[in-house]
């Protein structure tokens, strides 16, 4: 057939929409926020802005896993990414991005001063393909396998790639 309603609604029983259902089981976020900024009056004619900060301080499992496939030495999104994750989040390097997994180089020294707070991981496969496998890295690294990387992807919510 190439109808769709063939597929989407095999029986015809003129149901268009479904209750959705979270297959994940994921947890709920926990959220905090400040308002305290927010208490302000104004005049007439006048104008003001103000902001709110929203936080998830939820689970260790709703914390996010990081994957950044660009050199550090090409693009900021590995000092963007390190800036801006939380504590417990993890971080995976792959493809030019395991570059930023080297002792020794400009970046080194950012991922040593986030190493207790965050959790690092290099695709090996990715290390070999770009001939570093007998180059130093920063100590408490992690490398992993394709096999790693859908574990650490299932042990984590949300998966954030910065391209």
């Amino acid at each position: 057939s190439n109808r769709l309603v063939d597929w989407l609604d095999p029986d015809n029983t003129g149901t268009l929409v479904l209750d959705g259902t979270d297959a994940l089981d994921l947890p709920d976020p926990a959220l905090t926020y400040d308002v305290s900024n927010l208490d302000f009056e104004l005049g007439i004619g006048e104008t003001g802005n103000s902001s709110i900060s929203i936080s998830n301080t939820g689970e260790a499992e709703s914390v996010l896993v990081y994957n950044l496939n660009k050199s550090p030495f090409e693009k900021n999104t590995l000092s963007s990414c390190l800036r801006l994750a939380k504590s417990g989040a993890a971080v995976l390097l792959i493809e030019d991005g395991v570059y930023g997994a080297l002792a020794g180089t400009s970046v080194a020294s950012e991922m040593t001063e986030k190493a207790g707070d965050i959790n690092f991981y290099v695709l090996a496969p990715d290390i070999e393909a770009r001939g570093l496998s007998e180059k130093p890295f920063i100590d408490g690294i992690t490398l992993v396998d394709y096999g790693g990387f859908v574990d650490l992807a299932e042990e984590h919510s949300t998966v954030q790639s910065w391209l």
